[in-house]
Parts: C-alpha cells; sequence; structure tokens
C-alpha cells in the first residue's frame, strides 16, 4: 500500500500541471502573408485526451488517442502493444472533414527517436512497459514539425494536402501515464 501512494504523490504534480503543444494551423495552399486558420498553445491534461479502442477483424486491438486543438483539428496517434516499436504514426484529424486522412510515419533511429519520413523532423517517445509488449504513453516534439490533413481522400490526388498543422519544439503529446 505505501508503494501505491508513494507512486501517486509522484504522479500527481503532472496529472494537475498537464502538458502543452503550441501549433500553427495553416491550408496548405497558403502565402506567406496569409493568417492562419489558428495559432496558439493547448495547455491540456490526460482527461482531455479522447480514447477510442478499435477492434480489428483479427481480434487484435488499439487505440485511437486524440487532443483538440482549436477550428475542430485534433492531433493524435493510434496506440498499439508491441515488443518494440519501429515506427510511430501520428495523425491529424477533423470532424468537419468526414473523408479527410493523415497519417505521418516516423521511422526509428534509435531506441526513443524516430525521424520523419516527408521531413528532417524528429520526435522522442515515452513507452511504458508491460509484460511482453511496450505501449506509446508520450510523444516530444524536438524540433518544428509539420504534419499534413488531406480534408478529402476522394475529391484530391494522393499526396495532395489541404493542411499544415506546424507543430512547435518542445511541445509534448501525452496520451497516458
Amino acid at each position: 500500500m505505501p508503494r501505491i501512494f508513494l507512486a501517486l504523490i509522484l504522479l500527481l504534480p503532472l496529472l494537475a500541471r498537464g502538458e502543452e503543444i503550441a501549433y500553427v494551423i495553416a491550408a496548405s495552399t497558403a502565402k506567406a502573408n496569409d493568417p492562419p486558420i489558428a495559432a496558439g498553445s493547448k495547455q491540456y491534461t490526460l482527461k482531455d485526451v479522447r480514447v477510442k479502442e478499435v477492434r480489428n477483424k483479427d481480434g487484435s486491438i488499439f487505440w485511437t488517442k486524440a487532443v483538440e486543438l482549436a477550428s475542430g483539428f485534433n492531433i493524435g496517434i493510434n496506440v498499439t502493444r508491441e515488443p518494440t516499436h519501429d515506427g510511430v504514426g501520428l495523425f491529424i484529424s477533423n470532424p468537419k472533414y468526414p473523408a479527410g486522412i493523415s497519417w505521418n510515419w516516423f521511422q526509428a533511429e534509435t531506441d526513443d527517436t524516430y525521424k520523419q519520413l516527408k521531413g528532417d523532423s524528429r520526435i522522442k517517445i515515452q513507452l511504458k512497459q508491460m509484460a511482453a509488449a511496450q505501449e506509446i504513453v508520450a510523444v516530444e516534439f524536438l524540433e518544428d514539425t509539420t504534419l499534413t490533413f488531406t480534408d478529402d481522400m476522394f475529391r484530391r490526388k494522393p499526396g495532395e494536402d489541404s493542411h499544415k498543422v506546424l507543430v512547435k519544439k518542445g511541445s509534448v503529446l501525452r496520451v497516458a501515464l
């Protein structure tokens, strides 16, 4: 019992303080002088993280975990339990665009650092170790990182993005403890 109490005492400041994601959301066609759709800093706690459990046909389970930024745009990650994580996929979503799609892949460089495939940005992940698996609990942006979003995958050509979300260096997407 004392260990549980000590763990709670150590975790309470993290739960109360929360995390912060600084961002700029813009249309992909925006010119340098155009105002962004939204820009700011989102302070949040774990209770603000939206979690959805997804069961695949093969019986495997993953969780979609996302935080709302602004103007309906969310940043998220699909969390799986794996022995190792060779890559990490981050996404942007917006319920205003039901045919929207986003998948921004980061390939492992070291045990906890991943490099973006469509750019040179790097992220650092934090893992929670379980019996035979690991689960990603947080992503720290080591550099300014642009994530892309397509508002209508049926209307646009593959690779044609409608929006870009710049996540600022030092931002943290925490989805669990």
